[in-house]
């Protein structure tokens, strides 16, 4: 855990053979590798803009704008009565200011979500190019060897090795 890439590239280049277990996604999830999505539910399925959007809605500005407005909303039931200035002079009354921040709030969504789909798309390209520099991936489950081979690590190199000692005799 947090060796990076760099770690695959020196052993190479040290002519050492590289073998890698794969105890989670971290190949194809930027969001900690674990394929899970903010509702916590399950991500059974690889999309470059469903990820790009997961990855890049937890970062940045769109995040520091949700935030702000979770905490006016949890602050304050004034917010639906409150005005605050627009421009100096202008002034926007609290149910117009909650449209305002919701319409930049998915403005931002999808300006990132497009940037995210972009990095996801060369973090994967850049994942698959280390890849093929690993001579064996070992998997601990039939699941973690399915993901792996989905996301595009040949067959011949990935292995299904259970974990554990038999407890039979």
């Amino acid at each position: 855990m947090n060796v990076g890439t760099g770690l695959v590239r020196e052993a190479v280049r040290r002519g050492i053979p590289v073998v890698m277990t794969l105890h989670d996604h971290w190949l194809a999830c930027a969001s900690g590798g674990q394929r899970i999505r903010r509702d916590l539910s399950r991500c059974d399925v690889l999309d470059a803009g469903r990820c790009g959007k997961c990855v890049s809605t937890r970062l940045g500005p769109v995040l520091a704008l949700r935030n702000h407005t979770q905490q006016r909303a949890r602050g304050s039931e004034a917010l639906a009565t409150d005005t605050e200035p627009l421009d100096g002079s202008l002034r926007i009354a609290g149910p117009a200011m909650n449209v305002m921040r919701t319409a930049a709030i998915a403005g931002w969504s999808m300006l990132a979500g497009r940037v995210g789909r972009n990095r996801v798309e060369a973090r994967w390209r850049m994942m698959l190019g280390i890849s093929e520099e690993i001579d064996l991936f070992v998997c601990p489950s039939e699941d973690m060897r399915s993901a792996a081979l989905e996301f595009g690590i040949p067959v011949e190199r990935c292995v299904y090795l259970a974990h554990g000692l038999p407890v039979d005799g």
